[in-house]
């Protein structure tokens, strides 16, 4: 891991998202870039010798200036010299455009402050990071409100025993053990549901992994967000990571995705890998 980026909006939540930014960068010995995104007002030109364009471009880099020493100010009050710092500031709609940037700038990983569902409009449309998550092809780290950083030393890896998911193991794990952490592959299976066989993939992985902190928990149950968040609750667990993958907005409706929810309402850390479709 070489790049991290850590959105910008100047919230109380980007603060606290910026604790696990500079932790997970340090762990890497990786750059963090902050991000902010603007955007920039229609206005009518300045007068009749000088076009609209001109004009909104000049409005641009004059955003663009002030949003960069924002940055800068913000980067020395809350994250210091303890990692290499750069910085960007980019027109436009705020989830696009950070997926974008991850895809032009070989970025890592992102990491995201949200306040979760705070209105029902966010509970139907969703907020920046659940929508992040889905356009992003770079796994997400979400850090809901109130979290603090408190060294992350329990990781659970919520699995559907899906073959699409093993390539994702290594980085969950890799990335865990930089902490210390202790893992956790987790399966919830539905009672009366299909009884799934043993993933071969994930066996085979947690015994090449036989050393250290790393086992495999099944929990039965009625519902797997219930039983997931029990687990989560009952055994304090720190951080959450889950696959995802895009779905359309017919298949959204009738499938809720579990990060989104986890996005919307969850109380840890949530790392989120984004499924390629096959």
């Amino acid at each position: 891991m070489k790049h991290i980026l850590l959105p910008i909006d100047f919230s109380e939540e980007a603060i606290t998202a910026a604790q696990f930014a500079v932790e997970f960068a340090s762990h890497s010995a990786s750059d963090l870039v902050l991000l902010t995104v603007f955007e920039t007002p229609l206005m009518p030109p300045s007068s009749t010798f000088v076009s609209r364009e001109m004009t909104e471009e000049n409005a641009e880099d004059r955003m663009e200036h002030t949003a960069i020493e924002r940055l800068k100010a913000f980067a020395q009050t809350h994250i210091g010299n303890r990692v290499p710092t750069h910085f960007a500031a980019v027109e436009g709609s705020p989830a696009s455009t950070i997926a974008r940037y991850t895809r032009e700038h070989d970025i890592d990983l992102v990491v995201l402050g949200t306040k979760g569902a705070t209105s029902w409009g966010d509970r139907f449309r969703g907020t920046v990071s659940s929508e992040l998550m889905r356009k992003s092809d770079v796994p997400c780290l979400i850090i809901p409100q109130g979290v603090s950083w408190n060294g992350l030393t329990k990781w659970v890896f919520a699995t559907d025993l899906r073959s699409d998911e093993t390539p994702y193991f290594t980085a969950f794990a890799d990335w865990g053990e930089r902490f210390g952490a202790r893992l956790t592959f987790l399966h919830v299976h539905l009672k009366g549901g299909i009884e799934h066989e043993p993933h071969p993939a994930l066996d085979a992985f947690l015994t090449a992994r036989s050393k250290g902190d790393t086992g495999q928990v099944r929990l039965e149950g009625d519902d797997v967000q219930t039983a997931l968040d029990g687990f989560i609750r009952s055994q304090g667990q720190h951080l959450l990571a889950l696959t995802t993958q895009t779905h359309t907005l017919l298949e959204q409706f009738f499938h809720p995705s579990l990060a989104r929810h986890e996005a919307l309402h969850g109380e840890v850390p949530l790392l989120v890998f984004h499924r390629k479709h096959n």
